[in-house]
This record gives structure tokens, sequence and C-alpha cells, in this order.
């Protein structure tokens, strides 16, 4: 059809950012706005980042061992993120204890009520639609291991909306402030 086509690495990371910036600027023809902007976001991330850790070192909450669901009630679809899912990254620009890291899960597994439970993470972070998918905070506690876990019995969740959470694009640092604030700012 003679549309030219570009094809990015999927792999979403903080590292990838400036990356796939560059990638799209130049497919575009606008490669100096593309370094112009992956500049800005950089500075942004560094700023956000800056901003969690110091909201993190003044608040009794940190160093929580947290865990990232996907959740599909609809569709009976349970997993957990581990390393190279991204959730990996997020959970670590948070300050958090990425539990699914020490427990050696790799990418994306379904979820397994011995291996959470073991994992022991004190914060559940979920897409808002996957939360809602299984009917809320309640409805997350009947997933088997969840209730088990002291993130279940504390009902300790953080949720984002799902084109948001681990898009790891221009927007994360905003993403990443909304959610140092909703992890050590308002609890």
């Amino acid at each position: 059809a003679g549309i030219p086509v570009v094809i990015l690495d999927d792999h979403r990371s903080r590292a990838t950012i400036g990356e796939q910036i560059l990638a799209v600027a130049a497919a575009l023809g606008v490669s100096e706005a593309g370094e112009k902007l992956a500049s800005k976001v950089e500075a942004d991330i560094v700023a956000a980042e800056a901003e969690v850790a110091a909201l993190a070192e003044a608040s009794p909450m940190k160093d929580l061992r947290m865990v990232f669901l996907y959740l599909r009630g609809t569709a009976g679809v349970f997993y957990w993120f581990g390393e190279g899912s991204g959730a990996d990254d997020l959970i670590a620009s948070l300050g958090g204890v990425d539990v699914a890291k020490q427990v050696e899960l790799d990418g994306y597994k379904p979820i397994n009520a011995e291996g959470l439970v073991k994992a022991a993470p004190d914060m559940f972070l979920l897409m808002s639609g996957g939360l809602e998918s299984v009917g809320g905070v309640s409805g997350l506690a009947e997933i088997p291991g969840v209730a088990e876990t002291q993130a279940g019995v504390n009902e300790c969740v953080v949720d984002m909306a799902d084109s948001k959470i681990l898009s790891f694009g221009p927007q994360y640092p905003a993403t990443l402030s909304a959610l140092g604030r909703a992890v050590f700012a308002e609890n």
C-alpha cells in the first residue's frame, strides 16, 4: 500500500522512554523536536523521582513490599507482573520492594495463591479497570491468596487508569508523581 510501517520494541521501562520518543520523532521526520521532548521528559522524570524519594523518606510507609497485579475478572485473567514487565521499573521508581522479583518471577505469570502468600506484599498496584472488573477491593480479596497477605488484610491497594500506569511515555513523570503521592502522601 506504500504506507511506511515502523515497529518499535515492545519492552516498556523507564530506560526506554527517551529511545521511544526519538524513534517516533524520526519516523515522523521531526528528529529535532524529538530530541527536545526527550530531554524535557528526562528532566521531568528526574524531578518526579526526587519528589517520590522525598515523599518516601518522610513517610512511615517507606520500603513497602509491592506487587503489580493485572486482573480481568470478566475473563478470569489474574496475573502478577515480575521482572522485565515494566512493573518492576515502576516499583523501583516508587522506592518499593518488588516482591515478584524477590521470588524470582520473570515477566507475566498467572497468580498462584501460594506464591503470592510467600511473596508477602504490603501493597497491591493495579489498573483501575482491572480492579473494577473483579468488583473492587472486596472482589480482589476473593482471588486465592490475596486475603492471606498483609496487602489483602489491610486492603492496601493503589490503582490508576489502565492507559497511564504502565505506559512509559512522555506522561510518565506525571504518572510517577501521582502514584508517589497516592502511596506515600495520602496514606
